[in-house]
Parts: C-alpha cells; sequence; structure tokens
C-alpha cells in the first residue's frame, strides 16, 4: 500500500476496467501466457515504481521523478492501462513546469490509478488464464 492513499473517490476505473485487456492480447498476439506475464511483472513492479517517484518528488528531483513518470506512462499505456497512463502523463507535465501545487494533486491521482491496477490485477490475471479474453478481430 502507498502512504497517503486516497479513500477511492477519484478512482473512477472498476477492478474490471483499469486494464484494456482485449487490447493487450492483441498487442501480445494473441498470446495469453505473454499478456498475463507482463500484466503480472507490471504489478509487481508497480508500487516500487510509485514510491520511487514520491521519493523523487519529496527530494524535489524534479527531472528523475519526471523521467520516471514518463516510463510509467509508456509501459502502462502498452499494457492497457489507460487511466494510470493518463494519470502519469499529467504528473509527468506538472513536473516539467516544476509546480509543487499541482504535482501534489497529481500524485495522489497517479497513487490512485496505481491502486486501481493493482486491484484489478487478480481479475485481469483470471481473465487472461481462463481464456475469457479475445482480441478484437481486425476486419
Amino acid at each position: 500500500m502507498f502512504v497517503g492513499e486516497p479513500n477511492g473517490a477519484s478512482v473512477a476505473a472498476s477492478s474490471s476496467g483499469a486494464f484494456d485487456l482485449a487490447g493487450l492480447l492483441a498487442r501480445c498476439m494473441d498470446d495469453a501466457a505473454m499478456a498475463a506475464g507482463l500484466l503480472e511483472r507490471f504489478t509487481s513492479r508497480l508500487p516500487v515504481v510509485v514510491q520511487e517517484i514520491e521519493s523523487s518528488i519529496a527530494a524535489s528531483q524534479w527531472s528523475q521523478a519526471a523521467s520516471k513518470a514518463h516510463m510509467l506512462k509508456g509501459e502502462a499505456g502498452s499494457l492497457g492501462a489507460a487511466q494510470l497512463q493518463a494519470a502519469a502523463g499529467t504528473l509527468e507535465q506538472s513536473l516539467g513546469r516544476s509546480r509543487p501545487d499541482a504535482v501534489a494533486e497529481h500524485l495522489v491521482q497517479l497513487k490512485a490509478a496505481a491502486h486501481a491496477c493493482l486491484r484489478a490485477r487478480g481479475s485481469a490475471l483470471e481473465q487472461l488464464n481462463q481464456g475469457a479474453v479475445h482480441a478484437p478481430q481486425p476486419w
């Protein structure tokens, strides 16, 4: 768990909606085991990444925090975690402008989106492992 965990009011994604599993599966060439492995590794590292961003912000290391937020934005996007991707992008922009007031608010949003991903992990892995997700057809 993260320090300063939000009450969940700002978490728009439900546990089943934190990841676009069909899109992830399509990017993994319909390989559910690969998709599940990527999602599992991502969510297992996610608390550490968020803590590193928070620590960099606390130490006023804006560029380091922005770089980590940028990497998280890309990885979240690749895995279909749109809410986390957007939150990381917003935080990255705030860090680039060195606006501490906005950074604090956007860090809370990032944490909320990360929590949504962590809550959705079990359900998402179960759906992928049981073959309940299908990649969209290209026609």
